[in-house]
Formats: C-alpha cells, sequence, structure tokens
C-alpha cells in the first residue's frame, strides 16, 4: 500500500476514521476495482464498521488529490526521440552491391536498394 505523504495529512484531519484506514480503502477501490459494498464486508472482516456510503464519499473527496500527487511523481520521459535497433548488411553479387536494413528484432525488411560496384 502506497505510503501517505505528510503534506497531505492535513486533508485527512477532522474525520472519524484515521488516514490510514481511509487511504486502506482508496487502494482497495482503485487498485483492485472492488465495489463499496465488497470494501465494507472487508473492513468488517476486520472489525470495522464502514457504510459504503462514507467510503463513496471518500472517493469523491480524494480521488482527485491523490491524483494529483500520483502525476506528480511518476516518472517522465527523459527524450522524446527513440533509436530502433537496426542491421544494415551489404550484398556483393554480380557487380551489384545490395543494401538491407533489417529490424533486429522482427527481421522485417524495411527497404531495399541497389546500386552499381563500379560507383
Amino acid at each position: 500500500m502506497p505510503k501517505l505523504d505528510p503534506k497531505l495529512k492535513r486533508y485527512f484531519k477532522g474525520y472519524n476514521y484515521s488516514s490510514e484506514i481511509i487511504m486502506m480503502s482508496l487502494y482497495l477501490k482503485f487498485r483492485y476495482s472492488l465495489s463499496y459494498r465488497d470494501i465494507e464486508e472487508l473492513s468488517k472482516v476486520r472489525g470495522l464498521k464502514l457504510d459504503h456510503s462514507t467510503i463513496q464519499r471518500w472517493v469523491e473527496k480524494f480521488a482527485a488529490l491523490l491524483d494529483k500527487e500520483i502525476e506528480r511523481a511518476r516518472k517522465h520521459d527523459v527524450n522524446a526521440s527513440w533509436r530502433m535497433d537496426e542491421l544494415i548488411s551489404k550484398l556483393m553479387v554480380n557487380g551489384f552491391i545490395y543494401i538491407e536494413r533489417l529490424i533486429s528484432t522482427v527481421l522485417a525488411l524495411i527497404f531495399y536498394f541497389e546500386l552499381n560496384a563500379t560507383l
């Protein structure tokens, strides 16, 4: 389960349940796509009295907040460019040089052209 950032603790003040219980309910909802009643049943097994409407209110309140925090913490691309592994082979056949460019993983022929060996 993800840890709660200390900056977010202030948003959880004033609730009857601790921030750990609220975060566990949100984690179950978002990670496993459980229904509110399923989360209510799981909390009953653990000895907590939660109502499904309470969990729904928590989701409505904290979903946008957690989304912003996760987006900020997510790794971003270092560079927008990328390189393809390739293999270039040259064949000398009957006075012509054939140059083939192949993708190494798929071995698909991308383009094929010939050059005169006299050039």
